[in-house]
């Protein structure tokens, strides 16, 4: 099934077919990821909430050496750092999702990332920015199950200056077809 992905995009990942075959359990174990703890809520609200077949989970914040990552993409950091601090919302964004759902091997679809990344006026490589997320998404949960749709926007500011804000909606076999929708906040 063709994902929209060009032939070089999987010519550089043909690990994944390797990967597509593992629990999602080794393939974290292969990529050396370990997953955070659910985060304590900053304010008024909680980590996730089901509702029925969905789940919902709250705002992630990137950490770099502990800390929240702060900046603006074009203005104090480059394309590269982005994409490193999207992969990082990722894993923290998959560490929830496991408490949400048990268990990462019921997630049988992710469906839909929306990239909201703090960037200057002129920079316009957003998309290019989320394919830190996309693409750890599609190592995470195999070529069929991970590639999603996508809208990545650049904005001028998040709050508290942080970096990004991402949504991601799957599907999992929770309850025969729960659904979740997964808002993370990945900021600089």
């Amino acid at each position: 099934m063709n994902y929209g992905y060009s032939g070089a995009f999987f010519e550089n990942h043909l690990h994944w077919t390797l990967l597509d075959t593992m629990n999602i359990y080794e393939t974290l174990f292969h990529l050396d990821i370990t997953l955070p703890t659910v985060a304590q809520p900053a304010a008024a609200y909680v980590p996730f909430v089901r509702s029925d077949k969905l789940v919902f989970l709250s705002g992630h914040i990137a950490k770099k050496d502990d800390k929240a990552w702060v900046g603006q993409l074009g203005k104090t950091m480059e394309t590269e750092e982005g994409r490193a601090a999207a992969r990082a919302v990722a894993i923290d964004l998959l560490g929830t999702l496991q408490a949400a759902a048990g268990d990462l091997n019921r997630i049988v679809r992710i469906v839909k990332l929306m990239v909201l990344v703090n960037s200057s006026a002129d920079f316009t490589e957003q998309h290019l920015v989320a394919n830190g997320a996309s693409e750890l998404l599609v190592q995470v949960f195999g070529a069929e199950n991970g590639p999603h749709a996508r809208s990545a926007f650049g904005v001028t500011q998040i709050p508290f200056g942080r970096l990004r804000r991402d949504r991601i909606d799957c599907r999992t076999t929770l309850n025969k077809q729960l659904v979740h929708n997964a808002h993370s906040i990945l900021q600089k």
